[in-house]
């Protein structure tokens, strides 16, 4: 109040941020902040916090323990990423995360087939390292692809 003195405040009330129950029909909230956040898309004219499809396919493979893991996730792209290649590959490029571009590009060029010279782009960045795995949270596999020099250990 001091700062932005009485006058102000009666005019313009300070908006509390709602809170939010730990629980949701008795089962926890997980709360993830991320460190690239999606661009909000308008839904009838108003800016919400939807992402897009594209986007949404790629989260799944930067943070696949918050997805249900990534036996879940592969099944999700297996089913269903063919319908929505181009936005899948537009957002993995707007997105820039190096990790997530082997992950769909493995998953699109070597398990569905998926020809694509963007997606071959992502290959000439492949890199040796020593925490790259197809799944985050699973151990090192010895079945590795040179290509995208990644453990496929799922």
């Amino acid at each position: 109040i001091k700062d932005f003195g009485a006058r102000h405040m009666a005019e313009r009330p300070v908006l509390v941020r709602p809170g939010m129950n730990a629980t949701v029909r008795r089962r926890p909230v997980a709360v993830h902040e991320t460190s690239h956040p999606a661009e909000p898309v308008s839904v009838a004219g108003e800016r919400t916090r939807i992402t897009s499809i594209g986007r949404t396919f790629v989260d799944m493979l930067d943070l696949p323990a918050l997805c249900g893991g990534m036996h879940h996730v592969l099944d999700v792209w297996e089913r269903s990423a063919r319908d929505w290649v181009d936005e899948i590959i537009t957002a993995t490029d707007a997105l820039g995360v190096q990790i997530v571009k082997m992950r769909a590009g493995y998953i699109l060029s070597d398990r569905l087939g998926i020809a694509d010279e963007r997606i071959h782009a992502w290959a000439a960045l492949a890199q040796r390292g020593g925490s790259r795995k197809l799944d985050p949270d699973g151990d090192y596999a010895p079945d590795f692809s040179e290509r995208w020099m990644m453990s496929l250990n799922v």
